[in-house]
């Protein structure tokens, strides 16, 4: 794994093969500057713009204005398109894509966000869900883990030490988050009718019940670390004997 701590000063576009899995992420406290606020606000297209203002709070505006701007400064990075110019469209189930006509290298991309960070996840030609959660959040895990876990996670998760047990949620939590992003089918798949392992020190391995028509072995996960109170998970839906290459990156 590679991390680049000064992503923002490259300058060549980055090419990216079918193996590669790049991480973008930023703090928001370091991208909160006023005269940024003013440039991210001035690339995004005029529906952006509407939803930008649909968010009651200040915090929440710039968190979306922050996350927009990653997303589009990021695909540029692969791409002779200008970040204001991406076009995006959605599928039957609310997961947004590059339009058709902007994309014929096939760029993958999911975002994620919590309080504190942003993260927008890249490949080629695979499907990618990312997810991230700041574990300095309080959590009702006794109340929440029979109605999102399967049995086997609760039994892992109950036998870490309890200084653990809120990091092990989150987890498993995110790991859940990035697969179902990935599938890009929203809500339709039940939480508990797939289970990670997440015991081994290396491999991440998952298990789907029957009524999910899905292969474990179609699908690679990762939790790469970054700095700060985070959890954060990777989704991508290549074999698991297909070698991959992570990179992540700080913008």
């Amino acid at each position: 794994m590679q991390r680049a701590k000064n992503g923002d000063r490259l300058s060549d576009l980055i090419e990216l093969g079918r193996g590669d899995i790049h991480l973008w992420y930023v703090r928001t406290e370091d991208a909160k500057r006023k005269e940024w606020l003013t440039l991210y606000h001035d690339l995004m297209p005029g529906d952006e713009r509407e939803r930008h203002q649909r968010f009651v709070f200040q915090k929440d505006r710039d968190q979306f204005l922050i996350a927009r701007a990653l997303l589009r400064k990021t695909l540029s990075r692969y791409s002779t398109v200008q970040p204001g110019d991406w076009r995006f469209q959605v599928n039957e189930f609310g997961k947004p894509e590059i339009d058709v006509t902007q994309n014929p290298s096939q760029l993958r991309f999911n975002v994620s966000h919590c309080d504190g960070l942003i993260l927008c996840g890249v490949t080629a030609e695979c499907q990618i869900g990312v997810d991230c959660e700041n574990i300095d959040r309080s959590v009702e895990i006794e109340r929440l883990a029979p109605r999102v876990f399967a049995a086997k996670e609760r039994e892992y998760l109950y036998s870490v030490p309890e200084s653990l047990r809120t990091e092990t949620f989150f987890r498993f939590w995110t790991l859940k988050e990035a697969y179902i992003k990935a599938r890009g089918i929203g809500m339709s798949l039940s939480l508990r009718e797939f289970s990670f392992d997440i015991s081994a020190t290396q491999l991440i391995s998952v298990s789907f019940s029957p009524r999910i028509e899905d292969r474990p072995q179609n699908w690679q996960f990762e939790q790469p670390t970054v700095p700060g109170p985070f959890v954060i998970a990777l989704a991508v839906d290549m074999p698991v004997d297909e070698k991959s290459n992570i990179e992540l990156w700080e913008a």
